[in-house]
């Protein structure tokens, strides 16, 4: 919503410190290339190292998550989901949130 602009109107408030990057899983460069991308399942973007599912992983994601983990397409989707170094799988808050709408407040205790 942040990416579309959808939030310019409202005022942000997130409740404490949220975390700002997550590791979510890592694979072999070899599992990737061959499981993920080659068979393609996975798009990396060589400049960002952003992940974005296909729509063959997404249509058959029930079909083969004994194989290729739900965890990293439910993350890949948000478009949140970067490789690093080939093999890290990392989630970052988009930049897009804290910078989106009239006012952001972050709350801290």
């Amino acid at each position: 919503m942040a990416q579309k602009g959808l939030l310019d109107d409202y005022d942000i408030i997130i409740d404490e410190v949220p975390e700002v990057v997550e590791h979510v899983a890592e694979k072999s460069t070899t599992s990737i290339e061959e499981f993920y991308c080659d068979t393609g399942y996975m798009l990396v973007d060589q400049d960002t190292g952003r992940v974005t599912p296909t729509m063959k992983w997404r249509s058959n994601k029930d079909h083969v998550k004994d194989t290729l983990s739900p965890k990293i397409i439910g993350h890949a989707a948000s478009g949140c989901l970067y490789l690093l170094e080939g093999k890290f799988f990392i989630w970052a808050m988009p930049r897009e949130l804290v910078t989106a709408g009239r006012t952001t407040t972050i709350l801290t205790y």
